[in-house]
């Protein structure tokens, strides 16, 4: 679905989609869809350039580095959402912070089964419980951060990010993670927070496909049929197909089901509400056209509001 540009939809013929099925590399069948959710802060959204400053605090460098990698990641069609500058005279705005990580021990005792007695094959015969002697970590994040105009200091965005995750070191068993590795992470999720916080976010997610041909005119039902395996290899020509089907066989419940994937993939939401609309009542679906149209409704929502904070930069 694109965003600044849309392309014109290629129809293919049904009878040509049934040739071209042989050559599609192995996916499942499912169509891809683009999509985007808003910024959660408007006024952030809105400005163009950001200096990242380096964080106070103890462990505000670290975050400051973060939020910077995170908002230069920020992309909409493969283009940055935001200039980033090392100037704050050549910004819109500043973002600026603290951030402090502290990590809390504790003795944690934890129940094993011992055994206490084998018999000639050394099998165990007899155990008892024991409590094994384990250290709990704690690590705790803090942080403030603001996002701040150039010209007059104003506010526009204010955000206290913490975090805390633990660990238990027991003297049986191999840690798989470490203090510094959780840290990291509790400093990366608090950077994409800001991300999401400050600008809009592009994303794809997968919507099966509806395979079963019950109630299609058998004329179609080949061509329906290919249409499905096309997804794997050309998902634009397997929505050409779909729609053509569906003024073939406009009451074909999987036939109307596929039509309004293809339009939720093209961004025609309206068209896609409609189609899941018409759907309901047909029949039960693990992904019911209900379901569907109510996705819809909400994928327009996020991507109408997100289309509004790009246009108004």
């Amino acid at each position: 679905m694109p965003f600044f540009t849309r392309s014109k939809r290629r129809f293919v013929a049904i009878g040509a989609v049934i040739a071209a099925v042989t050559s599609g590399a192995a996916h499942a069948e499912n169509l891809t869809i683009s999509a985007m959710n808003p910024a959660k802060n408007s006024a952030a959204a809105s400005v163009s350039s950001v200096m990242v400053e380096r964080f106070d605090g103890p462990d505000g460098t670290e975050l400051s580095f973060a939020i910077e990698k995170a908002l230069r990641s920020a992309k909409i069609d493969g283009r940055p959402y935001f200039q980033m500058t090392a100037d704050s005279s050549w910004s819109e705005a500043v973002i600026s912070g603290t951030a402090r990580v502290s990590v809390d021990e504790f003795d944690q005792y934890q129940a094993r089964t011992k055994c206490v007695e084998l018999d000639a094959n050394d099998q165990c015969i007899k155990s008892k419980e024991i409590k094994i002697l384990c250290t709990n970590k704690v690590m705790s994040l803090t942080s403030a951060i603001r996002l701040t105009t150039t010209d007059d200091g104003s506010i526009i965005y204010s955000s206290n990010k913490g975090d805390q995750k633990e660990i238990i070191f027991c003297p049986d068993v191999k840690a798989t993670l470490t203090t510094e590795s959780q840290i990291q992470s509790m400093i990366d999720d608090a950077a994409r927070s800001v991300r999401r916080d400050l600008a809009p976010r592009q994303y794809d997610y997968k919507v099966a496909l509806q395979e079963r041909r019950k109630g299609l005119p058998s004329q179609y039902s080949k061509a329906f049929k290919a249409a499905v395996k096309l997804s794997r290899s050309n998902q634009t020509a397997s929505c050409a197909a779909f729609n053509d089907l569906y003024v073939a066989a406009p009451e074909a419940r999987s036939v109307i089901y596929n039509a309004a994937i293809c339009a939720e993939r093209a961004g025609d939401f309206d068209r896609a509400i409609e189609l899941f609309t018409k759907g309901i009542g047909r029949y039960s679906l693990s992904n019911s056209p209900t379901e569907s149209r109510d996705r819809v409704l909400r994928v327009r929502k996020n991507y109408l509001a997100a289309i509004e904070q790009i246009n108004v930069r």
